[in-house]
């Protein structure tokens, strides 16, 4: 019974890590995005930020009417 529990939970607190490390990977894309808004550099629309954070961005921009 032992190693069973001892599986499983090595199995969750690597689950447990792996999300860690996906949000500070976010963290840090945030950080970058937040950045480029804030120096007003055009790198938005170049590749080291990607299509995929560019639609976010925009989407994050309120409405023009």
């Amino acid at each position: 019974m032992r190693s069973i529990w001892q599986k499983n939970s090595a199995h969750h607190a690597h689950k447990l890590l792996n999300v860690k490390n996906k949000v500070k990977i976010e963290n840090k894309l945030i950080n970058l995005l937040i950045f480029i808004v804030l120096t007003k550099k055009p790198l938005v629309e170049e590749s080291i930020i990607s299509p995929f954070f560019n639609k976010i961005y925009q989407k994050s921009l309120p409405e023009r009417k």
